[in-house]
């Protein structure tokens, strides 16, 4: 009779196996498929599908990232305040994750796209504080700067390039910070529109002269 109970046991934990092994091959091909959606840059169908998977699948360990990638992909759609909503939502369902801090830094990328750059500083500053492990450190506080920057904040820009240069040394950013800070010192020096010295920090950073003659 006990060898009838474990053999049953055996045989009812075999086939729960093996139908756990089937939905999650499953969630991972309804991923994969949004994630096709989204290379292809098919994003408002990527997502459905996205939306889809994390509906189906709460508790799999990738629903935290299909939820940033909904927001992703409304941004790259640009509709900014349907993404703003969505990467909330993956910052209130996933606070103990990495994708908590990718979404906030996102948030800071929709407002500075969309010159909102006062907005911007004050979410890449909130990020500076809770990126406790310092996953995207570097990148935010050289937002901050560029926020500074495109606001012709020359003097402030310096200082925010500055602690980029000082306080992550070892990162790719670093040496570009430091440069940065040197040239907006010298836009403050300016006392009207230089296309040399626009040419020379657009050179440095991409964009960054359009803004000074803006």
């Amino acid at each position: 009779m006990r060898r009838l109970v474990v053999l049953n046991f055996l045989v009812i934990l075999y086939f729960y196996s093996l139908v756990s092994l089937c939905l999650s091959e499953d969630a991972n091909n309804e991923f994969d498929f949004a994630m096709k959606l989204y290379n292809e840059e098919n994003y408002l169908n990527a997502v459905v599908e996205f939306k889809r998977f994390v509906f189906l699948n709460p508790k799999n360990l990738r629903s935290n990232e299909a939820q940033f990638l909904i927001g992703q992909s409304l941004v790259k759609a640009e509709k900014y305040e349907l993404a703003i909503k969505e990467l909330e939502k993956c910052i209130s369902l996933y606070s103990e994750t990495s994708w908590n801090i990718k979404s906030r830094y996102k948030i800071g990328e929709i407002h500075f796209a969309q010159k909102e750059y006062d907005s911007a500083r004050i979410v890449f500053t909130d990020v500076l504080q809770k990126d406790e492990k310092k996953l995207i450190s570097d990148k935010t506080q050289f937002m901050i700067a560029r926020t500074c920057l495109y606001e012709k904040k020359w003097g402030r820009a310096a200082k925010e390039f500055e602690k980029v240069h000082e306080n992550y040394p070892a990162s790719v950013l670093s040496p570009i910070a430091k440069e940065m800070a040197k040239q907006s010192q010298a836009g403050e020096q300016l006392s009207h529109r230089s296309p040399l010295f626009s040419g020379i920090i657009s050179a440095i950073l991409p964009g960054a002269g359009q803004a000074y003659c803006g």
